[in-house]
């Protein structure tokens, strides 16, 4: 299964292709950066596609309000959602994790 099939099961296919496209690169980055992999090993796909869920969780709830008068968007806190964006998948990443090149 495809990583983009099982992040639209995990976000119940709320999220638009570029939304989806967006959310799994990002995951990918964190990843590959914390593995400092270049490329990411297939058994890494069902992480990447959790992450990016929550990455896309964390971004749909970021927007505190909207006001429409002068177009105003205030974004609540995210930082403390990306501090523990890892924290669920080190256990998984470390067996992954090479030192840097």
């Amino acid at each position: 299964m495809a990583i983009v099939d099982v992040f639209n099961m995990l976000t119940d296919g709320t999220a638009t292709d570029a939304q989806a496209e967006n959310c799994i690169m990002q995951a990918e980055l964190i990843i590959k950066s914390y593995c400092n992999l270049d490329e990411l090993p297939h058994e890494l796909a069902p992480v990447t596609a959790a992450m990016a869920s929550d990455i896309f969780d964390g971004a749909k709830n970021g927007v505190k309000a909207i006001k429409q008068g002068d177009t105003t968007v205030t974004y609540s806190d995210s930082s403390a959602h990306m501090n523990t964006l890892l924290l669920p998948y080190l256990s998984v990443l470390r067996a992954y994790r090479r030192l840097s090149k």
